[in-house]
């Protein structure tokens, strides 16, 4: 059953934006979102309902009308599938927008500084337009990383920006090639503090690969930062599971573990360090599994019994996580467990 929470929305118009990145924009009169959140794309693929999460490009200052912007990824089922298949005038299935990731809700400031890599530029995208949209006068420095000139998302749209906004300031590195009027190299200690030499009063947004993110954070860190106003989202590619992870349900071998749901009544049997969402959706539980990294919180279930051990609790409460709620594709099974959905 499709969560009420997702909608049929018409594709308006397709941007190819590089030689593996689009844009699609939807109709969306009355979807109220604020700059940077994400939605949940639900779409059948070979018989499967895959649901993935996407951080929209698009402003709410521009009424009637959301965007994702897409990149083809090695292993990307569902990204591929869309960048192959979604046309304007065809509808795809799109959550209400949602994330605490955004200008509203996190440190608002008179000095931003966006920091991103690849597609994890579409949030800081939608930031920006959104403060140049609605006349805000704050400082922005967007600081960007991309493998080479062809690989630059919103790159045009970036350069004029800039010729037009005093208050906005752009820096582009490519990591993979050395040209003219671009930085060039990988993110570190030296390159950051060239680029962004003053951090006082300032907010840091940014998005992108975790490792570049535990990069970005560790030169805030370095540099004494405070870092309650430094504010990340990552959504990554879909983790690989583990060779062993869907055993036969007969396998009666010690290097196995079980997870039950007697609220729906099934059971699996799975490897050691599985996901818990790798068993629920063999399982083929009602549960969504958006970003697969642990940001967007689709993925809660409760763990009664056994052992799990979570790398990721960014959008549980305390409450949550003392009553045992977890996030599904961020826990790995240790033992035999017993789960509930909400």
């Amino acid at each position: 059953m499709m969560n009420p929470a997702i909608s049929e929305m018409r594709c308006r118009e397709r941007i190819q934006e590089t030689h593996d990145t689009a844009t699609f924009l939807f109709d969306a009169k009355g979807v109220a979102y604020k700059p940077g959140q994400f939605t949940t794309v639900q779409v059948e693929i070979d018989g499967v309902v895959q649901q993935r999460a996407y951080t929209l490009s698009s402003t709410p200052s521009r009424p009637g009308s959301m965007a994702v912007t897409i990149k083809r990824v090695d292993g990307g089922v569902v990204s591929n599938h869309l960048l192959d298949t979604l046309a304007p005038g065809m509808n795809l299935a799109l959550s209400d927008p949602a994330g605490a990731f955004n200008l509203a809700d996190c440190t608002q400031s008179e000095h931003y500084v966006f920091v991103s890599a690849g597609s994890g530029i579409t949030p800081m995208m939608s930031m920006t337009r959104y403060l140049l949209d609605t006349g805000s006068q704050a400082s922005i420095h967007f600081v960007y990383f991309a493998r080479s000139s062809k690989d630059l998302i919103f790159g045009d749209e970036l350069n004029l920006l800039t010729e037009t906004h005093a208050n906005l300031t752009l820096d582009i590195v490519l990591s993979d090639t050395s040209e003219a009027g671009y930085h060039s190299g990988l993110l570190d200690q030296d390159l950051f503090q060239k680029l962004v030499p003053e951090l006082t009063g300032r907010a840091v947004y940014t998005c992108g690969p975790a490792p570049f993110m535990a990069l970005l954070e560790t030169c805030l860190e370095r540099r004494g930062f405070d870092m309650s106003r430094y504010h990340m989202e990552s959504f990554g590619q879909v983790p690989a599971s583990s060779e062993t992870a869907n055993l036969n349900e007969s396998d009666t071998s010690a290097d196995v573990v079980t997870v039950e749901v007697p609220g729906f009544g099934k059971s699996a049997t799975v490897a050691p360090e599985s996901s818990l969402l790798e068993a629920a959706e063999q399982m083929q539980l009602p549960i969504i599994g958006a970003c697969r990294s642990g940001v967007c919180g689709s993925c809660k279930c409760k763990v009664v019994k056994g052992d799990v051990e979570s790398n990721s609790q960014m959008t549980l409460t305390p409450e949550e996580i003392e009553a045992g709620v977890v996030l599904a594709c961020s826990s790995k099974v240790l033992s035999d467990v017993e789960i509930a959905l909400p």
